[in-house]
């Protein structure tokens, strides 16, 4: 099963760690296995990363894109 749930790579890679018996999406936990990366359970999409990309060079957040809990709770103030 997939969820297809996406992060940026310096985010996904501070959970999942090859080897890591537990390993699990984020945001749902579904389990990924002990190497998701070789296994192609979590791919890179050229299209998000692009966008990401842009943000940071164009110096929003400075350089680091907030998670979604922080961004919410940074709009609601």
């Amino acid at each position: 099963m997939e969820c297809l749930h996406t992060f940026c790579h310096e985010c996904i890679v501070k959970v999942v760690q090859p080897g890591k018996p537990t390993n699990a999406c984020p945001k749902c936990e579904i389990a990924l296995g002990n190497n998701p990366f070789v296994e192609k359970k979590i791919v890179r999409d050229g299209t998000k990363t692009s966008i990401v990309d842009k943000i940071r060079e164009a110096g929003h957040f400075g350089g680091v894109i907030a998670p979604p809990e922080k961004a919410d709770a940074a709009a609601a103030q």
